[in-house]
């Protein structure tokens, strides 16, 4: 299977094509605007590596079976230094791009996100509909909508993955993606300064480790997809000051300091439910939240200078 993945060099979908690089079945090609020269060497002789924007230009030059489409800006206007409908543009314009170019016919993976929904308060599953609020948001739940028409009205071969909050090893501001998560945050802070700063200590979340998403599209890769949507978390959830805890676990001597400030008008404390993937694809293999914090922590300390 020659596996197009776009937004390869971005966190997520690095996370997923580390797990199928192993995996004999892929010939993986992966496209970005740009790669880092450390992943350009780790996949020297193992992954085809486009350089160039996800358009019909680009496309046209390729040849694959089946895609996972993860390019995104997260980036709001004002960061991206856009119009609000620019911003939109750069979220759609590509998705629209590789559908059309690949045609009804070959298998699409299109990842989506929890930020679709306007607010967030306990489990999610695949059921329940976004209301979506911001240009990221929208992009994501139009995503989710098209997926669903183009299945159920013209028969293309595609579905949405769905995440919710994210950590994992490498995670690195990139234009598109302007911040890490709150984990990777703790972490940094935790092997930097020694002192960890949690804002919203009480606020719950739901945590999945990056890696087991490889593991969770592997599975998807080779199974029949009878919805146009699954949600691809782990459902373990926590608050964040208890996140913060367990990574001063890993790392001892580590302060913590809690910074209680106003709740957000629109608050997320929210968490997806997998069930849909486990009971159709059957995937629910997800690496607890403190052996995913203590595998970032030792791979940052393997890659540090002696």
């Amino acid at each position: 299977m020659r596996l197009l993945v776009t937004g390869a060099g971005g966190f997520v979908c690095r996370s997923i094509i580390a797990e199928l690089v192993f995996h004999p079945a892929y010939e993986i090609i992966a496209l970005d605007r740009a790669f880092d020269a450390e992943l350009v060497q780790r996949w020297a002789g193992k992954v085809e590596m486009i350089t160039g924007n996800v358009d019909a230009e680009t496309l046209s030059d390729i040849e694959f079976d089946a895609y996972i489409h993860g390019a995104a800006l997260t980036a709001s206007a004002q960061e991206s230094g856009m119009t609000p409908i620019a911003n939109l543009r750069a979220n759609l314009d590509p998705v629209l791009a590789i559908i059309e170019a690949a045609g009804p016919d070959k298998r699409g993976i299109l990842i989506s996100s929890d930020a679709a929904f306007r607010e967030t308060r306990g489990p999610i599953d695949d059921s329940v509909v976004p209301v979506p609020l911001g240009l990221y948001a929208t992009a994501k739940r139009t995503i989710e909508s098209l997926v669903d028409t183009l299945r159920t009205l013209h028969g293309y071969n595609l579905t949405v993955i769905r995440f919710g909050n994210v950590f994992g090893p490498e995670e690195k501001v990139r234009d598109t993606r302007p911040r890490i998560s709150r984990v990777g945050r703790y972490i940094s802070e935790a092997l930097t300064t020694g002192t960890i700063m949690v804002d919203a200590p009480d606020e719950t979340h739901g945590w999945t480790f990056a890696p087991d998403i490889g593991r969770a599209v592997h599975t998807m890769l080779h199974e029949t997809w009878n919805h146009p949507l699954y949600n691809v978390a782990s459902g373990e959830v926590m608050t964040n000051i208890e996140a913060a805890e367990v990574v001063k676990q890993v790392v001892p001597g580590t302060q913590i300091t809690a910074v209680n400030e106003p709740s957000p008008p629109h608050p997320r404390q929210g968490h997806l439910v997998s069930d849909c993937l486990c009971d159709d694809i059957g995937f629910d293999t997800w690496t607890p939240f403190a052996e995913g914090v203590a595998q970032i922590i030792r791979a940052s300390q393997t890659e540090q200078p002696s």
